[in-house]
C-alpha cells in the first residue's frame, strides 16, 4: 500500500518544499495568491523536467564513453 502511494507522496512533498523555499527566500517579492501558485508550479515543473531528462543525458554520455573505450 505504501509503495503504491510513494509517487503521490514524492510529488506532494516536492510541491510543499518548493513553496516553503519560495517563502523563506530573501530578496524575492511575490504578491498575490495566483503568483504564489504559479511560481510554485513553475519551479516544480522545471525540477520534474530536469529529473526526467538528466538520466538520458548521463546515459548518453556514459554510452558514448563505453563505445569509445571499446572501439
Amino acid at each position: 500500500m505504501a509503495i503504491e502511494n510513494a509517487p503521490v507522496l514524492l510529488g506532494s512533498s516536492a510541491l510543499i518544499s518548493t513553496l516553503v523555499g519560495l517563502i523563506v527566500t530573501d530578496g524575492l517579492t511575490i504578491r498575490g495568491l495566483d503568483t504564489w501558485v504559479s511560481a510554485t508550479v513553475l519551479v516544480w515543473a522545471l525540477a520534474l523536467v530536469g529529473r526526467l531528462l538528466l538520466p538520458f543525458v548521463i546515459f548518453k554520455t556514459t554510452l558514448r564513453r563505453v563505445s569509445q573505450n571499446n572501439g
